[in-house]
């Protein structure tokens, strides 16, 4: 049976038709098990008379302090949504609810959301009666006060509650009911309270004006007040002023969970007084929603109600449910902090490792799987990389107090503290050649916590030893080798930033921060620096900030899956060219968003500075820090030159050191290499040879050639052994490592259980395996620079396969072939012996391509940079600019790019419908239809390219339903009315010839009648075959009558139209009624007035042609009629109204069809006399009663209504 939790409601309402409202609410919520989790119920203002107080009890003085459904529909919404709803004839509630949320925007989509009782009793009871009561009776349950809401749905929930066992197939088909966000958001909060019946019934119901969960949270936050007064204390704040004066005023006011209305008043003020704009305080209450989890993680674990507190302040601060969910799950910790408490006899803690040891071989045994452990102690080394949802400083600062050494990466650090554990950072890559575990800000905060609880416990032990008799206690470490963090000696006193230097350390902010020596900077860390790029360097592109940065680098710690960071890089390829100034301009980035972003680029900065200065410490004595043999340093004194990623030059040919015996010559290397790529002088490997690629070899060359053995294939042999290498010593479990795991992509989990070892044991052997494939030998990495060579940068895989067949390959030790064992490889690259990360012999797979670091980007570079305004290009052009063949660029543009490959001709617009319209008409040349651009943009409706288009700067309309690109220059069409008025102004007499305005109209595809309509308004005067506007001071009469307008009727006192329902009528469109009844009312020319009714104002307008009346759709609904049905539209001298009218009946003739055909039959049978139906009909267009026919036909006529006419004629 489905998990679903179930909410049983009961209504009472003014009546049955959906004109009636509700009028009272009860619901019961049950859980999955059936048992009883709250009741809800409140009165509701119907705002409509009530005639039926005898069935439910209710009257209007009952009702006068009652909220409407509007008031308490969000907490409805809130009460039921989640759940399978049930109801006894269910029909009733579901039409109910529809109604009424249906009157707010909100479509409750289907039926399978409620679960009918009803049907149940059929099976269930005796008979022959099922109502409600006849069936509690039959089970043996009281209905308290029935026709009460509440009590009804309470009696209906025992009843399900009896039957619930057997309901398992029922229950089965069901689904809760969702209110999505939108839908929510339609949803008023109104803080007007619940108005309960007073009958002194259910006193266990929910406090009046709170939804179940808001009482059940309340219970919460009495229990966990101290908890979340913990987490609320230690959140840090922000980079901005302003932003940190909201923040803080935000956790002073929840302090308690809750925000009431006068702490939103003031966080109001504040963000009002201070700039803040919404986006400024969205990114501000989920900063605060981020904090909160990683705080309530330090323990290891968040509680039910933990998360409960955490998702109900998130609904406060209006986050998305989602969100928070997706933040809970991804902030779970991976590790386990260990609490190991200090030796008091000077041990060290040896016992406690032994017996932590002991308890990892018993799980081992056991087979369990544990998260890895992370032992912090005081003096630890511990290092930060990339941007986090608590400021670095904080940790950093939190770190140092903690007694802990914070710094750079070395060989007695124990943990890397990272914003992504999967980082590519220097910290990230050195830790990691080191087994150096990395850790998200939740574990790092577990671990902080248990190693206060351990000095809590040691702190009193130590006392007693007297190792602090003297009561000093040691000071905490120095940060060591990083910038100076907030806090620091010196911080807070303005000065210029060259003065500072942190202790012990070997970078200057002005290594890193050049530019920076030259301005004021308050604080001399990564937040004084955001301060002053900001203040001094807002229009200069972000990779300028740092000799250390480069274009293409993405600053790590954002959040990618944000709509803004996503902006930032879709529209910035590299994103550090965009500078402050653009990024202040991408929709949703704020203050608050602006700053973290530079925020995130200065911590990139320090990271990468630090990686690049323990390179140059661990390079050898006159060795090339730089890329590439002969390229600048990346040292950060000669301003870090960059590279050129797709320049494979000299990478191959450089030195590799000395020779071990067995390996590769130099000219194993040479000619393997030769080979490899195709240069040899035969066939090798499935290469061409030189002479096929048009180079003349001469014979003796070819036929010394021969005589020697293949070079590619003593470099693939040494790359299938040094693949056999990385599984020595751990034997099956490192090869099942790699097929299963690193390329097959099963969980630690399972391979354990095939092993019968741990999680983390076979995390262990993960690590060495990973280890090994970074240290492997020439062969691999020759092959692999091979391979980038003559395939990349981009390349089919299969392509690859079929051409170097070789390449599927395996060796002794491993079923995966040697092309997924070179992309999972990071070897060090043939240059400088470095991580082959961003070089250009490095690449991986991904969707069945071979790519090179940097290829897409590169692609969509040269993409971007060969398409014209409207991403039309040459391929051809752009194949050359890229060193690509042709047929591979366009397959990959088409796969990867969404383009469309024609020819030569490249369509990379595949955005929003303009820029893809504005590509099809730049490649035409010529205006196109909106159905010939429907048919080269299939997937889009010809509606929504007609809306889109009408919208677009980048065309127009050059002709009804035509479109020319806006720089043709042509004359747009927009109007006939403009159309004309644009002419008359064009004459230097004022006024047109009309045959001239005919003639011109068919350019513009206009029909000649639809010009000579509108040139006849009051806005024109046509005299003499000469058209001008009309005269601006006399103001235009209606000469309309309401007796000469078709389907308007004098009926008992007032003017009432007949109208069949249409679609429009329905979906809410405006329709017209003729100008007779805007002279009613003396509506000028071009002008509207809105008329009382029972449903609100209702306009009413006289337009060019015609008069027409607003939106009746709400009329329609109220009365539940459908398309094809017919109501009379009444127009009262103060109030329109709209009621059903007679259906319309075919097979009719005579008196009985007249009166049929005007509505009239609900006044007279069809076989009245016909004199006395011609009378009255006379009256209702206007006639006197005994008018002659030939009046009452002429009449007919004048109106338009030839075929009514014929039939009276007929009579």
């Amino acid at each position: 049976m489905p998990n679903h939790s179930f909410a049983v409601i009961d209504l009472e309402t003014t009546g049955f038709v959906n004109r009636d409202r509700v009028l009272e609410i009860g619901v019961v919520q049950l859980d999955p098990t059936g048992a009883v989790e709250g009741r809800w119920r409140t009165l509701v203002q119907p705002d409509r008379a009530i005639d039926n107080t005898s069935v439910h009890g209710v009257t209007p003085s009952d009702l006068v302090d009652a909220p409407s459904f509007a008031d308490i529909a969000g907490r409805l919404a809130d009460v039921i949504r989640g759940r399978v709803l049930v109801a006894h004839n269910a029909s009733f509630e579901r039409r109910f609810l529809t109604v009424e949320f249906g009157r707010l925007g909100v479509d409750l989509k289907g039926s399978d959301w409620i679960l009918d009782t009803l049907p149940l009793a059929r099976r269930m009871c005796p008979g022959p009666s099922f109502r409600l009561g006849e069936c509690l009776r039959s089970a043996g349950i009281e209905n308290v006060s029935a026709h009460t809401a509440l009590a009804d749905a309470d009696a209906t929930a025992q009843l399900f509650r009896v039957w619930f066992p057997d309901l398992a197939d029922e229950i089965g088909v069901c689904r809760p009911l969702e209110f999505d966000d939108f839908s929510l958001s339609l949803l008023p909060r109104s803080e007007l309270p619940l108005l309960p019946r007073d009958d002194g019934l259910f006193p266990d119901a929910f406090p009046i004006g709170k939804s179940p969960e808001a009482s059940s949270i309340e219970m919460m936050l009495r229990e966990e007040l101290e908890w979340l007064r913990r987490i609320t204390d230690s959140a840090p704040g922000v980079l901005d002023d302003a932003a940190d004066r909201y923040f803080g005023l935000l956790a002073d006011s929840l302090v308690d969970g809750e925000l009431d209305a006068d702490e939103v008043a003031r966080l109001l003020d504040i963000a009002h007084t201070h700039g803040l704009t919404d986006d400024d305080v969205d990114d501000l209450h989920e900063l605060y929603i981020r904090q909160l989890v990683v705080e309530a993680w330090a323990d290891g674990v968040i509680t039910p109600n933990e998360q409960a507190i955490i998702v109900h302040i998130a609904r406060q601060l209006a986050i998305d449910p989602g969100t928070v969910a997706e933040l809970l799950v991804e902030s779970r910790p991976e590790t386990v902090p260990v609490m190991t408490s200090p030796a008091v006899d000077g041990s060290g803690g040896d016992a406690e490792e032994s017996e932590e040891a002991e308890d990892a071989e018993d799980a081992e045994d056991r087979g369990d799987e544990t998260p890895p452990k992370v032992r912090l102690r005081t003096g630890d080394r511990v290092t930060f990389t990339g941007s986090m949802a608590n400021p670095r400083e904080d940790w950093e600062s939190r770190a140092a107090a903690a007694g802990l050494d914070v710094g750079g990466v070395c060989g007695k650090s124990v943990v890397l503290v990272a914003a992504d554990v999967h980082s590519r950072s220097g910290k990230a890559k050195k830790a990691r050649s080191l087994g150096i575990p990395i850790i998200t800000e939740t574990e790092f905060a577990a671990c902080l916590a248990a190693l206060h609880a351990v000095e809590e416990v040691a702190a009193p032990a130590s006392v007693n030893a007297g190792e602090e008799a003297a009561g000093e206690v040691p000071a905490a470490p120095e940060p060591q080798g990083r910038v100076l963090a907030s806090g620091a000696p010196g911080a807070g006193r303005t000065t210029t930033a060259e003065e500072f230097e942190e202790e012990g350390g070997e970078l200057r902010l002005t290594e890193i921060f050049p530019w920076i020596g030259d301005v004021p900077v308050t604080d001399p860390d990564a937040t004084g620096v955001v301060e002053a790029w900001l203040e001094s360097r807002a229009d200069v592109p972000l990779h300028a900030m740092s000799p250390v940065l480069e274009p293409e680098t993405h600053p790590e710690g954002l959040d990618t899956t944000h709509r803004t960071v996503g902006a930032w890089f879709g529209s910035y390829p590299q994103p550090l060219l965009a500078t402050v100034e653009d990024l202040s301009d991408i929709q949703g980035v704020g203050r608050v968003r602006l700053r973290s972003f530079v925020y995130a680029t200065v911590l990139q900065a320090i990271d990468d500075a630090a990686d690049v200065a323990d390179r140059a410490k661990e390079a050898p004595l006159g060795t090339v820090t730089g890329d590439v043999p002969g390229a600048e340093s990346r040292a950060l004194k000669d301003g870090g030159a960059s590279m050129d990623y797709f320049d494979l030059g000299e990478s191959v040919y450089s030195g590799h050191g000395p020779l071990e015996p067995g390996e590769l010559t130099p000219a194993d290397i040479v000619t393997g290499w030769l080979a490899l790529i195709g240069a040899w002088p035969y066939a090798g490997v499935g290469m061409p040879t030189v002479a096929a690629s048009g180079i003349d070899v001469p014979a003796t060359v070819a036929e010394a050639a021969g005589e020697m053995t293949d070079p590619a294939m003593r470099v693939i042999e040494h790359a299938l052994r040094d693949f056999d290498d990385v599984a020595a010593g751990e034997g099956p479990r490192a090869s099942a490592i790699i097929d299963h795991r690193m390329i097959g992509g099963r969980t630690l989990g399972e391979l354990g259980e095939d092993f019968g070892i741990t999680r983390e044991r076979v995390r262990q052997i993960e690590t060495v395996v990973k280890r090994r494939l970074g240290d492997m030998g020439m062969g691999v990495r020759l092959l692999k620079s091979a391979v980038a060579a003559r395939f990349g940068p981009v390349r089919r895989i299969s392509d690859v396969r079929a051409l170097m067949p070789e390449l599927d390959s395996t060796p002794t030790s491993s079923v995966s072939p040697l092309w997924e064992l070179l992309a999972i490889s990071q070897v060090p690259t043939l240059g400088d012996g470095d991580v082959a990360e961003g070089r250009p012999d490095d690449w991986r797979i991904a969707d069945g391509w071979l790519l090179v670091v940097g290829a897409p980007e590169r692609i969509e570079a040269e993409v971007r940079r060969g398409a014209d305004r409207y991403g039309v290009g040459s391929l051809s052009e752009m194949a050359l600019a890229l060193g690509l063949d042709e047929s591979v660029l366009g397959d990959w543009l088409v796969s990867h790019g969404g383009a469309h490959v024609d020819g030569d001709v490249v369509l990379t617009a595949n955005g929003s419908i303009p820029e893809r319209a504005a590509a099809i008409l730049s490649i035409g040349g010529e205006p196109m239809t909106t159905d010939e651009i429907h048919a080269k943009i299939p997937d889009r409706s010809r509606t929504s390219i007609t809306n889109a288009l009408s919208i677009s700067a980048l065309m127009h309309r050059c002709a009804t339903d035509t479109w020319a690109l806006a720089e043709w220059g042509m004359e747009e069409w927009t109007t006939i009315v403009d159309f004309i008025h644009r002419r008359i102004d064009a004459s230097p007499e004022g006024r047109v010839p009309l045959t001239d305005l005919l003639g011109e109209a068919a350019n513009f595809k206009v029909s000649e009648n639809s010009v000579y309509t509108f040139a006849n308004t009051p806005e024109f005067s046509v005299v003499d075959g000469m058209v001008s506007k009309a005269d601006a001071s006399e103001a235009p009469v209606n000469e309309a009558l309401p007796e000469e307008t078709r389907d308007l009727y004098w009926r008992d006192g007032e003017h009432r139209l007949l109208v069949t329902v249409t679609r429009d009528h329905l979906r809410g469109s405006g329709s017209g009624v003729g100008a007779g009844v805007a002279a009613l009312y003396g509506i000028a020319f071009l002008e509207s007035r809105e008329l009382p009714s029972r449903l609100g104002p209702q306009r009413l307008t006289w337009g060019r042609t015609n008069a027409s009346i607003g939106t009746v759709g709400r009329f329609m609904d109220d009365l539940g009629v459908f398309e094809g049905d017919r109501v009379w539209m009444i127009f009262r001298p103060d109030e329109f109204d709209v009621v059903v009218a007679t259906p319309r009946r075919d097979g009719l003739q005579g008196v009985a069809k007249l009166l049929n055909d005007t509505g009239l039959d609900d006044a007279f049978p069809d076989d009245a006399p016909i004199d006395e139906v011609l009378r009255a009909f006379n009256e209702a267009i206007g006639l006197e009663p005994d008018a002659p026919r030939r009046r009452t036909v002429s009449r007919l006529r004048y109106r338009g209504d030839d075929a009514l006419a014929e039939l009276i004629r007929e009579l």
